[in-house]
């Protein structure tokens, strides 16, 4: 229990960064003995499960570590991975091993996903609200068209905070899919309204991101989400509905919008725009990447957390690939990245599985399904936002695919349950 509520905490001072808010939080390292004290709770209750059956989900987790730690001699650069690699990597993935560990209760898992909400909610509104009183804007975009630079202002998450525009755009994204889910669909006339007035927020800040990344993925979960409302597959009426709320979201918001981020957006596809270049340079930049692939460095990777150092040796330019995919590759290689696609596999179908067994259960299951809704969507999402975005070291796919994995077990054990009712 208190192993839980000390991860309540973490989840608190990581996401909202109060280390960098309470400068006394910072010169004590709190983060660090939060964690340290979790990872000793989690050893503690280690000797209790000893016997515990671990789920598909975290077979392939285990799998992925166990990797990473026997292909280490077979890196390139071993010494980088010591100094730099495990770090990052640790941070990320303990939100999966803290995620199974400690929540062991549906009651648990609901306070956990509202107290994430709740941070991820006051990490978009508090820039949003530092750009309406103060004119806050956190970063900049540059653009070279016609022989002629341009700038433009771009919304990014607060001073305290760690995001840049991309990034933010994609958190918001990312959050999008559990406000429907959690806040609309849910049967309290309350919580509908918080999800009214947070919606436009949420669009407002990332337009203002002038993220194409977080655009595309804005129309991705969209789909996504209508498509797993109707059960998870591809119809024409989904396809529909879709449209029906894109195509005005997008009339609307546009007309909306300044002309410079009209003009951003636009250059999506229009060369004569302001921003086209950038565009272009990142399509370049990811043909570029896989192009660096097909070396003898791909089959184990050239060190986790290395993805910089490889394109300064190989382009000259110490910057981390922007995708996710040719990031795993570059770092764990081919063979880590089969394993990772088969952790992802195993999440989707772990989903697939709980929302069988809760699907036409009874209204008191109503959360669980719209909580496994909301990841479905979340995923089918973020495999697309991967392709532009870097997040082999991020805590996206290791914290739903905890939550992935504990939808499934607390699902099975409601269908036990009621097997069992149903004997007596």
């Amino acid at each position: 229990m208190i192993g839980y509520y000390l991860y309540l905490v973490y989840i608190n001072s990581y996401f909202l960064h109060l280390c960098a808010r309470i400068p006394t939080l910072g010169s004590i390292r709190f983060d660090l003995l939060i964690a340290a004290c979790l990872f000793g709770f989690l050893l503690f209750s280690l000797k209790k499960e000893k016997n515990k059956e671990p789920d598909d989900i975290s077979k392939w987790f285990k799998i992925i570590l166990i990797y990473i730690v026997i292909s280490l001699p077979l890196v390139r650069w071993p010494g980088s991975v010591f100094r730099f690699g495990f770090e990052f990597y640790i941070k990320a993935i303990i939100f999966f091993i803290f995620t199974v560990s400690f929540v062991n209760s549906e009651k648990k898992l609901r306070i956990l996903m509202w107290v994430f909400m709740g941070c991820q909610v006051i990490r978009i509104i508090e820039p949003v609200y530092l750009h309406i009183t103060e004119g806050y804007w956190g970063s900049s975009a540059y653009s070279m068209t016609g022989g002629v630079l341009s700038s433009l202002n771009r919304l990014s998450s607060a001073p305290a905070d760690v995001l840049n525009p991309t990034q933010f755009g994609g958190l918001i994204v990312t959050i999008i899919p559990f406000l429907y889910f959690l806040l609309w669909k849910a049967q309290k006339i309350l919580l509908k309204i918080f999800f009214l007035c947070l919606a436009p927020v949420c669009l407002y800040a990332l337009f203002l991101t002038g993220a194409r990344s977080g655009l595309i993925s804005l129309l991705v979960v969209i789909i996504a989400i209508t498509m797993f409302e109707l059960g998870g597959k591809i119809k024409i009426k989904g396809i529909v509905y879709s449209l029906i709320i894109i195509i005005p979201l997008l009339f609307i918001s546009f007309t909306l919008l300044p002309s410079d981020f009209q003009e951003r957006y636009i250059s999506t596809f229009d060369s004569s725009a302001k921003g086209h270049d950038t565009a272009v340079g990142r399509i370049k930049g990811l043909k570029r990447g896989l192009s660096r692939l097909l070396t003898i460095r791909a089959v184990f990777g050239y060190g986790l957390g290395t993805s910089a150092e490889a394109n300064y040796h190989l382009a000259g330019h110490h910057i981390r690939s922007h995708s996710f995919y040719i990031e795993t590759i570059q770092e764990i290689g081919i063979i880590g990245m089969i394993f990772f696609i088969k952790y992802i596999q195993s999440i989707f179908r772990s989903l697939a599985r709980a929302r069988q067994h809760l699907q036409n259960k009874k209204v008191e299951y109503k959360w669980n399904l719209n909580l496994i809704k909301a990841i479905q969507a979340w995923a089918a999402m973020f495999l697309v936002y991967c392709i532009i975005c870097f997040g082999l070291n991020s805590w996206e796919w290791y914290f739903f695919g905890g939550i992935s994995a504990l939808s499934l077990k607390f699902a099975m054990q409601k269908q036990s349950d009621q097997e069992e009712s149903k004997g007596e």
